[in-house]
């Protein structure tokens, strides 16, 4: 990870953590006075997971916004409050812990109606047809899944946000350790028997969506350099931070939905 160091016009200075590669390098320091160089600089972000997290973790904290937002909207909130002196930025800001994301997606994604059923009862994860999802690694197994919700759910909201016209990362931050869509944690505890199935949702969502499942896995990828540890894991070649084990269930999730094995509810 990388922290870049900006120095604003009232001799703040502003870090912003993000993932080593994964945007071009910001100058060291730098004066900003107005919302525009604000909003151009803090664009240029907007294909870096780890300093898109950041900034949305900024404007939730410091602005009540709703993290939810477009980051569209999240970068013109934190530009015109930079250029009226609404937040102070007398003080670091780097990054919020995954668990402070967490709490505030999870607010917000009630508040927007998007808590999913939950049924923390482990059953058989089946597809539409009735068919036994099974996981490739470790081994061959079946997977298991909560009784709720229906794997359904993802590709619902995926097809939802499409339609909807709205950018596909904004619901992203639900999917993060312990939000509404973190399908492994029940009551902050990871539960062996859903891991497999906690993954394939995020790919049957980002499939549904229609998001790009390369531009997803980089996205999962960053992630897991900030909040994740993985080191007793087998690790992807070219994900070199996510378990095959992570990779495997989010494209068996592009798959499941590409084949109709599992589709929207109202495609049953």
């Amino acid at each position: 990870m990388i922290i870049d160091e900006i120095r604003l016009s009232g001799g703040q200075i502003l870090r912003i953590a993000r993932s080593r590669d994964a945007a071009p390098p910001i100058p060291g320091r730098f004066q900003i006075r107005s919302a525009a160089e604000v909003r151009q600089l803090l664009w240029g972000m907007r294909h870096d997971l780890a300093a898109e997290t950041t900034l949305r973790s900024w404007y939730t904290f410091y602005l009540h916004g709703d993290v939810l937002r477009s980051f569209d909207q999240v970068i013109d909130g934190l530009a015109h409050a930079v250029e009226n002196d609404v937040i102070s930025l007398r003080r670091y800001i780097v990054g919020f812990s995954g668990r402070g994301i967490a709490q505030v997606a999870a607010e917000a994604g009630r508040l927007a109606g998007l808590e999913p059923p939950r049924d923390n009862t482990p059953i058989d994860f089946k597809d539409d047809n009735g068919r036994q999802v099974f996981a490739e690694t470790p081994g061959h197994t079946a997977m298991k899944k909560p009784k709720k919700p229906e794997g359904n759910f993802f590709v619902d909201q995926g097809v939802s946000v499409k339609n909807a016209g709205l950018l596909r990362y904004d619901r992203f931050p639900l999917f993060v350790q312990g939000s509404l869509w973190d399908m492994q944690r029940v009551d902050g505890r990871v539960v062996q028997d859903f891991i497999d199935f906690a993954t394939v949702a995020i790919g049957l969502y980002c499939a549904s969506a229609e998001m790009e499942m390369r531009e997803v896995l980089t996205r999962q990828n960053e992630y897991a350099i900030l909040w994740s540890d993985f080191s007793k894991a087998s690790l992807d070649k070219e994900y070199t931070h996510l378990p095959v084990r992570n990779v495997n269930n989010t494209v068996k999730g592009y798959a499941l939905y590409a084949s109709g094995s599992i589709r929207p509810t109202g495609g049953k």
